[in-house]
């Protein structure tokens, strides 16, 4: 990014750096995580956030009480989004039989995918729309149940960001989608808490490369929930084979249209291929051990990585520290060095 300014160095020589987001793990941790957290982790955990030794512990949980604690926040998500329904298209005086009909269609036994964000036109949330036949057959497979909840605002002069969430919603609303694609009215603090904390895959899609971090997915990762991204901000560095989904770093067309098409072709194959049948993997136990086995995977060797924690650490490592110690050795001695 800056090569043009100091030209002829190398990345690592550059004086600009940089630390990668990360987010509080007591505050976007739901309470059911951190007492499993709690139980089988270093008593020492919360101080020593960054220690992959510590995450490692994961492998020790069984993997039956890592179901339990996602099937918990799941129904959690359902019974929150099933009241905010009633008290929305209420104060709404909307169609009485459309609120009953999308209440009973939310399925906490379904594959939950959410999508929650600022709504600017890059993050691209409309491009699971781009083959709505397809999608359409992937939503309405009897045998794996999967339904998309999206919620967001724009900013109120953004008109494309507002158009995209028009769209989501006339989607919605259309017979083939009806309860299987979802928009969540009155984004807030609480719902992004009880939709990162939820969902079973976080979907982020945005435009390479143009994606600053995207904390969103950091918060779900915290959870247990399993990332779906384009290689782009902080899954570029977080992605891990094994502990979710991604689609390629580097951009195949020019032409953003035909990219588009390509990486929609690309989510709708993984979904058909790879996520719904490892999902629904169910052995006599009742659940996949596949993917309790990416969800340990994810929080093992991801999770240490994106706490607030480790980002505060960087920046003291990296630029607090080292320049307090220039400061201190500039000005001993009436700031002899400095005047040298």
């Amino acid at each position: 990014m800056f090569s043009s300014i100091w030209k002829g160095y190398f990345p690592e020589e550059n004086h600009v750096n940089y630390v990668t987001n990360g987010v509080h793990f007591p505050t976007w941790s739901a309470t059911e995580w951190k007492q499993l957290y709690a139980k089988y982790f270093d008593p020492n955990f919360l101080n020593d956030q960054s220690n992959e030794k510590i995450w490692k512990a994961i492998d020790k949980v069984p993997d039956a009480e890592i179901w339990e604690v996602r099937k918990a926040m799941k129904n959690k998500l359902v019974d929150f989004i099933r009241k905010q329904f009633k008290e929305t298209w209420l104060k709404n005086q909307r169609d009485p039989t459309r609120i009953v009909s999308l209440t009973d269609s939310i399925n906490p036994n379904a594959l939950l995918i959410g999508f929650g964000r600022r709504f600017a036109t890059y993050k691209r949330a409309h491009l699971l729309f781009t083959d709505l036949d397809r999608l359409a057959k992937i939503v309405n497979n009897p045998n794996y149940p999967v339904q998309f909840l999206y919620t967001g605002k724009a900013h109120p002069h953004d008109g494309a960001g507002q158009g995209l969430i028009k769209r989501i919603i006339e989607v919605s609303r259309l017979p083939e989608f009806l309860g299987k694609v979802i928009f969540l009215e009155n984004y807030d603090m609480q719902l992004a808490r009880r939709l990162v904390t939820g969902v079973d895959i976080w979907l982020n899609t945005p435009t390479r490369p143009l994606e600053a971090s995207g904390t969103s997915g950091e918060k779900a990762l915290m959870n247990g929930v399993l990332n779906f991204s384009v290689l782009d901000g902080w899954w570029l560095e977080g992605y891990r084979e094994g502990a979710g989904w991604a689609l390629t770093e580097k951009r195949s067309y020019q032409n953003q249209e035909h990219q588009d098409q390509l990486d929609a072709a690309t989510i709708y194959t993984l979904l058909e291929t790879e996520i719904l049948p490892l999902f629904y993997a169910r052995g006599k136990k009742g659940y996949s051990e596949g993917w309790i086995k990416c969800i340990k995977k994810s929080i093992s060797d991801i999770a240490p990585h994106y706490t607030m924690k480790r980002q505060l650490d960087d920046y003291f490592n990296k630029f607090y520290n080292k320049q307090a110690k220039r400061f201190k050795t500039l000005s001993a001695n009436n700031n002899a060095k400095a005047k040298e």
